[in-house]
């Protein structure tokens, strides 16, 4: 488990729900599991959705950023979200790498809003 997904199997804390089923019924765990899905469900609203999948647009936008050949320079680059918008932050050196960083994340959004949060590194 650990080499697979990086997660101790012996962390509690990584597990939604843990029991102890030599103390515990099985009706008890049931229901617990049940109404701990209902809870689950009622949070399933659009909001929820909508900031999910701005989530996973982030993620997806990380991963472009980070493995695009142009923007090697680049190593310091994060997207986030802030409500309806996508936000990169990081450092650039000049002009050049932040027109090329803001090209990759506009074709990266899919014309979702974008905020850059980007800062020039002085010196060198």
């Amino acid at each position: 488990m650990k080499a697979l997904y990086g997660k101790d199997l012996g962390d509690f804390g990584s597990y939604d729900l843990i029991f102890d089923t030599g103390s515990e019924t099985i009706d008890r765990i049931a229901a617990t599991v049940k109404n701990t899905l209902i809870a689950k469900e009622a949070r399933n609203n659009e909001s929820s959705r909508k900031l999910l999948m701005m989530r996973a647009m982030a993620a997806r936008v990380n991963a472009g950023l980070l493995t695009d050949p142009r923007l090697c320079f680049a190593a310091t680059l994060d997207a986030s979200t802030d409500k309806d918008a996508i936000v990169i932050r990081g450092v650039v050196r000049n002009s050049g790498e932040y027109k090329l960083v803001e090209e990759a994340a506009r074709r990266l959004t899919g014309g979702r809003r974008l905020v850059l949060e980007l800062r020039y590194r002085l010196g060198r």
